[in-house]
């Protein structure tokens, strides 16, 4: 497998977690662990160098507080989740199934602008990753999930993608429309699929 210490190329500065302790192989468990902390802190994930849940629920609390002048204003969401994670740990272990999830989204996110944003989503032990950009891109996405999928065949994933979800008054509401992607995907799972769903 190939090196999974390096970190993804073109990520604008803001994403980019402070440093990461996979370069630190050889320093002591304490600066590691005080490493890890503060890149939680500052909204990254450890693992990936991907932005995480912390850095997604700021974001649906800025943008709920900022539903009023978001009326016109368009989101899409991609909610990614890979197949087989689950026999990638039965045969590497958990550390391999780790290292496949991390070679997965530095792939991924050189497949997408410095401005898009890329989380994983639900933590340590979560394969799911949601991209977020802040205008109406589902072709954009379609596209480029596309390409990565027929690039690299070695990844099984499932997706959905969902253009901005409205609450019952009209306004943009991310939080909706990230669950709306989440049940798209989940459907594209159980069909077993490798194909997009779209619903806008």
């Amino acid at each position: 497998m190939d090196d999974f210490n390096k970190q993804p190329k073109n990520i604008h500065p803001k994403f980019k977690p402070l440093i990461s302790p996979l370069r630190l192989q050889h320093e002591n468990t304490s600066l590691k662990n005080q490493i890890t902390k503060l890149n939680d802190e500052n909204g990254f994930d450890n693992l990936t160098g991907l932005l995480n849940d912390k850095a997604l629920r700021a974001k649906i609390t800025e943008q709920y507080h900022d539903r009023r002048s978001t009326a016109t204003k368009e989101i899409t969401f991609a909610y990614l989740d890979l197949d087989d994670l689950k026999i990638k740990n039965g045969l590497w272990g958990h550390d391999g199934g780790n290292k496949y999830i991390q070679e997965f989204a530095i792939s991924l996110r050189n497949y997408f602008r410095d401005n898009d944003y890329i989380y994983r989503i639900h933590g340590s032990n979560s394969d799911e990753i949601g991209i977020l950009i802040e205008s109406n891109q589902v072709d954009f996405l379609k596209e480029r999930l596309e390409t990565f999928q027929n690039e690299n065949p070695n990844y099984s994933f499932s997706y959905g993608v969902k253009c901005g979800s409205r609450d019952k008054n009209g306004n943009l509401d991310l939080n909706k429309t990230i669950h709306d992607a989440d049940m798209i995907m989940i459907g594209q799972k159980n069909e077993k699929k490798n194909g997009v769903k779209y619903a806008i």
